[in-house]
């Protein structure tokens, strides 16, 4: 049995090794707190009734069936062509930065409201900290022919836009491609296609990379309230790798987020646009 413990001890950890995570922490009322601590108690009760390998098989099914409803939000290979040739100059004027994510902020925030999901979401960007862009700067892309040498900082302004459900995702995807079609220059659906086509992959999410008029390049995270909350809890030890626990650690916070997506799939529902 997997104590409820354990999750405390690793907020604290978090809490004192990641400034990022303590600030939102922080930043949350008791109400919040108390709302992510009941999701992350559900996770461990339904780790408790299920094998790791019977949770693994259940995420399995579980995109399976949700991945034909997700096709609705189509993927975009990056056009690195249409990367502004002078947004790297931005990392010289943090004003103008600050500038540009108060402007997106804003007609994003029109967005919500004039598709009548403003009540319904939650809504939050912030700008890539110094430290993480010196990082950026430092490394030199790994990937296709196209993206060596070419230093990743498209994501230096940021949004997320956090769903009840997987339903109100695929539609709010979807209204994204409708508003933004022209100004889209990359697209990746992790419900449809998980990272590497690996299915056992646990990560899902749809991100954008948006071409604002104003030249102003921004990512779009789509996601629901419950992988923002897994994320909130595993960024930092599982994709940042900036904090080290023990692997029964590492395996817990594996099996939440694979129960995140079981229990997600098991409210989903057929979708109509």
């Amino acid at each position: 049995m997997i104590n409820n413990n354990r999750i405390q001890e690793i907020i604290e950890l978090i809490h004192i090794e990641d400034k990022f995570f303590r600030a939102r922490w922080d930043s949350f009322d008791n109400l919040t707190k108390e709302k992510l601590m009941s999701f992350w108690d559900k996770c461990i009760k339904y780790m408790n009734d299920f094998t790791s390998n019977q949770i693994l098989s259940q995420n399995a099914e579980v995109y399976l069936k949700t991945r034909g409803f997700f096709s609705l939000v189509q993927e975009k290979p990056f056009r690195y062509s249409e990367i502004p040739k002078q947004w790297r100059s931005i990392l010289d004027y943090p004003d103008k930065m600050q500038e540009l994510y108060s402007s997106i902020h804003n007609k994003l925030l029109n967005f919500t409201k004039l598709n009548g999901i403003y009540d319904n979401v939650d809504f939050y960007g912030s700008i890539k900290t110094l430290d993480s862009i010196e990082k950026k700067i430092n490394l030199i892309s790994k990937g296709s022919a196209p993206r060596k040498n070419l230093i990743d900082i498209w994501d230096l302004i940021r949004f997320r836009i956090c769903t009840d459900d997987l339903k109100q995702l695929v539609k709010i995807g979807y209204q994204i491609w409708c508003n933004y079609f022209d100004n889209i220059i990359n697209c990746r659906n992790y419900y449809f296609m998980p990272r590497n086509g690996n299915v056992d992959d646990a990560y899902r999410a749809i991100h954008f990379q948006i071409l604002d008029s104003d030249q102003c390049m921004f990512e779009l995270q789509l996601l629901t309230k419950s992988r923002d909350a897994i994320s909130l809890l595993d960024h930092s030890i599982v994709f940042r790798k900036i904090i080290q626990v023990d692997t029964t650690n590492l395996i817990l916070l594996q099996q939440m987020s694979y129960v995140s997506n079981i229990l997600e799939g098991k409210e989903f529902q057929t979708i109509k646009i």
